[in-house]
């Protein structure tokens, strides 16, 4: 079976699905339903037959082979939190480049788990690329040398190579592209495959590049809905029975169910089904060393030395043991310097303690200096009005900074998604480096972000206080940037409608307008572009990003600046004098209103030959009189010709080379207002 077949068959046996919930204890079915299908065991909520399954999780048993739902997907065997599929490898021969798109439904309970699955590449003189829908990006390439370079078991680029799947997504795209002519290569065949494989299930071997058939399979995995234990237990919606806990998903979004320790059973069923206490003491193995008496308790159990022993007769500790009646001079002696070692060890990490907690206040005593320091010089009110949050708060929230929570980096750090105790998710901005520099940024950006109350500009909810540079806290927007919307292969994102683009335009618009002429101190962003513009689950516009942001004085309309920005949306004016205006945002403005309009990139080296800057490619077709050449195909159909010709005007008037020339963005505001 093609691997295009195996995927399109997962698609549409996703689409049938309901969260799919997880034991920690494969317990039986209901009893009367099938236990097996075949020679798998079929465990509840799983189950086959009417009332033997929860909504969504039927299996359908067809000649001894179970397969998921309706489907024609195989099911190989189910585990905890994941489910084990049959899986085949698809096949590109010489000279053609083949890619397929792994498009799982945004309300699947489904994601590809981390560390579970492996992207091989088998095959002469292919390259072979596995990507998700925005940027994450793994490859690898395989030749061919002779037989000699080829040795089985290893996949390291001799007629095998191997990455890493990017985990935690819903959709994948897989690529195999031939690189070099292989006509001339009669050792080996000339088909390339790909496949997606769990780790540590597939052994290479020289003869799968004459012939390849191969039963290969792969990993999903699954969670309960998309609340986590936090949220779940608020709404009082946990599902779990009792004797049973709620863990939170490994991805953050989604819950499991597991037994408490001491029990056994389904931990999403009552009653006798349900988890019930684990009778340690009749186990085969028994818990308790030679002569201990076992006790069983509920839950756990106790193992009672014999008389005349003590100790715990657990095998899981120091067993029994009889009383010493007297202690000769080595074992004193001994205990004696282990005593001394144990003190000195015990001293020497109650001063690590000690000056770690030094350090901490230290921290936050200097960064509350600095914010009442800033506060005082520009006017604004005291720190207390910003919440506070411990470190520890956040290290709980981030799961220690997993390298899974990361939203995004840049310049200014790198920012992880958290968990709150109350299920809530935040935005968390960490620097990638101490630097008084950094510090300043920071602060400055957590000082403009405190006076801002706009519904179009990213919500600062709190900072950090107790660590060298202040971390800050925002609210959680889901969507994305405007950057991945508009420039990523249109196969794998929701594409924006000429609606959603010209409101987009409307609500930056009105933020920037906000910025300069409503706020007690004009503020002049200094890096508004796409990637800077996060969009939640409707699209609706946020812009984020302040830290090398300007509060300006309403006496000044102008201050000299080091020059700040991103190449392609940078005034050309400031980077010529260093004079930063309000005029500077109002460029940059003028870019993303090209983006919008065109759906290419501000600086372009690749797609095309004609341009590298996208206002110099905009500016030289206006003035042919061929604005339809840069516009995108997509908004040219479903838009009024009226409004382009109105937005290209308005965005030629922003790209002005002289910053008096441009509007101001509350007149830009007014006129986009009265477009669609």
């Amino acid at each position: 079976m093609a691997i295009s077949t195996i995927f399109t068959s997962l698609l549409l046996a996703l689409t049938h699905y309901f969260p799919i919930f997880v034991t920690s204890n494969l317990s039986p079915p209901i009893p009367h339903c099938p236990e097996k299908c075949g020679n798998v065991q079929i465990t509840y909520p799983f189950g086959i037959g009417e009332g033997c399954f929860l909504s969504g999780f039927e299996v359908n048993c067809n000649q001894s082979i179970p397969f998921l739902g309706r489907s024609n997907l195989q099911l190989l065997e189910i585990l905890p939190g994941e489910v084990r599929i049959n899986s085949t490898p698809f096949i590109s021969s010489s000279f053609t480049s083949f890619e397929h798109l792994i498009k799982l439904p945004k309300k699947s309970p489904y994601t590809f788990p981390v560390n579970s699955n492996k992207f091989i590449v088998v095959g002469c003189n292919a390259w072979g690329s596995i990507s998700d829908s925005v940027t994450a990006i793994n490859s690898c390439i395989s030749i061919c040398l002779g037989r000699k370079k080829v040795v089985n078991g290893s996949c390291s680029g001799y007629g095998c190579c191997q990455v890493d799947v990017p985990s935690f997504r819903k959709s994948l795209k897989i690529s195999i592209i031939t690189i070099l002519d292989s006509m001339n290569l009669t050792e080996f065949s000339h088909s390339r495959h790909g496949f997606v494989v769990e780790d540590g299930s597939y052994n290479f071997t020289a003869s799968d590049l004459l012939d390849f058939n191969r039963d290969i399979h792969m990993k999903l995995e699954w969670a309960i809905g998309k609340k986590n234990c936090g949220r779940v237990k608020k709404l009082n919606s946990c599902i779990c029975g009792e004797n049973s806990s709620c863990v939170n998903s490994i991805t953050g979004s989604g819950y499991l169910c597991r037994c408490d320790y001491g029990y056994q059973g389904n931990p999403y069923l009552n009653g006798q089904q349900g988890c019930q206490d684990l009778d340690e003491c009749n186990s085969t193995s028994s818990p308790c060393v030679p002569g201990a008496i076992c006790e069983n308790r509920v839950p756990g159990y106790f193992c009672h030395c014999p008389a005349g022993t003590r100790g715990n007769g657990s095998t899981s500790r120091n067993g029994c043991h009889k009383p010493h009646k007297h202690f000769p001079m080595v074992e004193i002696v001994l205990a004696a310097v282990v005593s001394a070692w144990l003190l000195t060890t015990c001293m020497y990490l109650l001063y690590l303690v000690q000056k770690k907690r030094h350090l901490k206040n230290l921290n936050a005593r200097q960064n509350a200096g600095r914010l009442q320091q800033i506060f005082s010089l520009s006017k604004g009110t005291a720190i207390e009005h910003i919440k506070i949050f411990s470190a520890h708060e956040l290290k709980k929230a981030t799961s220690n900074y997993d390298r899974r929570r990361i939203l995004g980096s840049g310049g200014q750090g790198t920012v992880y998604m958290g968990t709150q105790e109350d299920g809530s998710i935040v935005a968390i901005k960490i620097p990638e480096e101490v630097a008084i520099c950094q510090v300043d940024q920071f602060i400055n950006e957590l000082i403009i972000l405190s006076q801002i109350d706009h519904k179009n500009i990213v919500k600062l909810l709190g900072c950090c206080l107790e660590t060298p540079v202040p971390l800050l806290i925002y609210e959680f927007i889901s969507g994305g940037t405007l950057y991945q919307k508009l420039h990523h292969d249109p196969n794998l994102t929701i594409q924006l409608s000429w609606k959603d683009r010209l409101r987009i335009a409307r609500e930056i618009a009105d933020a920037l307008s906000y910025l300069h002429s409503c706020v007690s101190m004009p503020i002049f962003h200094r890096d508004v572009k796409s990637s800077n513009i996060l969009l939640d689950e409707n699209f609706t516009a946020k812009l984020a990003d302040f830290g090398v942001s300007r509060l300006i004085p309403k006496e000044e309309f102008r201050v000299s600046t080091p020059v700040k920005g991103t190449i392609g949306y940078l005034d050309p004016e400031y980077f010529k004098t260093g004079i930063l205006t309000e005029k500077s945002d109002v460029y940059s403005f003028g870019v993303v209103l090209l983006e919008l309009l065109s759906g290419r990139k501000p600086v372009q080296h690749q797609q095309t030959r004609d341009y590298s800057s996208l206002v110099m490619h905009f500016l030289s077709y206006v003035e042919r009189g061929n604005l339809l050449e840069v516009l995108d195909e997509g908004i040219v159909r479903e838009a009024k010709m009226a409004d382009l010709l109105a937005i290209a005007k308005i965005a030629r008037r922003c790209l002005s080379l002289k910053g008096e020339e441009r509007p101001t963005m509350q007149e830009v505001a007014r006129k986009l207002a009265c477009l669609g």
